[in-house]
């Protein structure tokens, strides 16, 4: 199969146009929806986007505003609010201190974490990696709203859940829950002796050379960072997540999750032997209770499962302004990132697969007009 490609011009954010011509489909986007369903109504993007494909950067791109107010056009250097992709730096942290004889992930909670209740005895930090401990997801409390205004430590953070009833007995079931990635945080914390945002700078952001991305989302007046907002001129209700250290408070760019995601598919790692790097990639449980074998699986931070057949590797942030979403499919040596600072669109995630299914000779570009047009 003959791939061609080729950008042409580079006008203001969002109006270039990059051609991506597939000598299968002659270059046309189809919609594929089985049944002649009528088509989405196509609306514009607002971030930046990353493809590539063995090591080979294919589009790397911003597209319209990073601050509509002052015309900042959003760049592959605009830094972006990654939310929940945060997860997986908190677990390789998690890792880089087991192999240093810190701790280890099956080593009980209670052990690291001072004056537990009783009701976490059983937890492991396995079941906080895995999702699988049965803590309540603090995020659905009626307190949130309220919470997400403030600015509390994350002492005061844990405080909110941890004497609250476990949904589940540890280990029987799966349930997604930002709150055990807030243990992840304070544990990286306690264990090293360093707070988890100078701990991941000095063992993983300056190791990668990560030098847009950092461990604190609150941004300073720089025109580096996008303004996220709620439609397309209303800036968003600023969310002072920071206080989940460990399960959303990072920002990064699309390149230097780029220069991520080549460390965590590399066959010979930096920051972790293979061995122990292939524990954040093992599909420890199913997320859906007596699903199939290929079914969407959880790792160490990372959804693991399969998309049109190929196997895929993800993970997905949201938070108020920002939404994004990192996709590496190992077979195929293809990485897919989509960093949004519009959080209107609940599809991102579609939007992301639909970029990998053109490469993957199936696409359905209805809904976009870019950056799908670029292909």
């Amino acid at each position: 199969m003959l791939w061609l490609f080729a950008i042409h011009g580079d006008e203001p954010a969002g109006n270039s146009v990059t051609t991506f011509h597939n000598s299968s489909t002659d270059g046309q986007c189809h919609d594929r929806r089985p049944g002649g369903a009528p088509a989405i109504p196509r609306q514009q993007f607002r971030g930046s986007v990353l493809v590539a494909r063995q090591s080979q950067i294919l589009l790397s791109k911003g597209y319209n505003w990073a601050n509509v107010g002052d015309r900042i056009p959003n760049s592959p250097h605009t830094r972006f609010r990654i939310a929940s992709i945060t997860k997986q730096f908190t677990a390789m942290a998690i890792l880089i201190l087991q192999e240093r004889g810190r701790l280890h992930v099956q080593d009980y909670l209670r052990s690291h974490l001072p004056n537990c209740p009783q009701t976490w005895d059983p937890i492991t930090l396995q079941h906080l990696l895995t999702m699988t401990s049965g803590i309540p997801d603090y995020v659905n409390f009626p307190s949130y709203p309220t919470l997400m205004t403030e600015q509390p430590t994350t002492e005061q953070l844990i405080a909110t859940f941890r004497d609250k009833p476990l949904d589940f007995v540890p280990g029987t079931k799966w349930a997604y829950s930002n709150s055990n990635y807030v243990l992840l945080g304070y544990i990286v914390q306690l264990a090293s002796g360093l707070s988890w945002g100078e701990f991941l700078q000095r063992n993983i952001f300056d190791p990668l050379h990560l030098v847009n991305t950092g461990g604190s989302s609150l941004p300073g007046a720089s025109a580096q960072f996008a303004i996220g907002y709620s439609s397309w001129t209303r800036e968003a209700i600023f969310d002072r997540s920071d206080f989940g250290e460990g399960d959303g408070s990072m920002y990064s760019t699309v390149l230097d999750l780029y220069q991520w995601d080549q460390e965590v598919r590399s066959p010979h790692p930096t920051l972790v032997s293979k061995s122990t790097l292939q524990q954040m990639f093992t599909p420890y449980v199913h997320t859906v209770a007596g699903a199939g074998p290929q079914s969407e699986a959880y790792g160490y931070g990372w959804f693991i499962g399969y998309a049109g057949g190929r196997h895929e590797v993800e993970h997905t942030g949201e938070i108020n302004g920002f939404l994004s979403s990192n996709q590496l499919y190992p077979d195929d040596g293809l990485t897919v990132i989509v960093l949004s600072n519009l959080d209107t669109d609940q599809g991102l995630r579609h939007f992301t697969t639909t970029l990998a299914g053109i490469f993957f000779g199936y696409a359905d570009c209805s809904r976009y007009s870019d950056p799908c047009s670029e292909f």
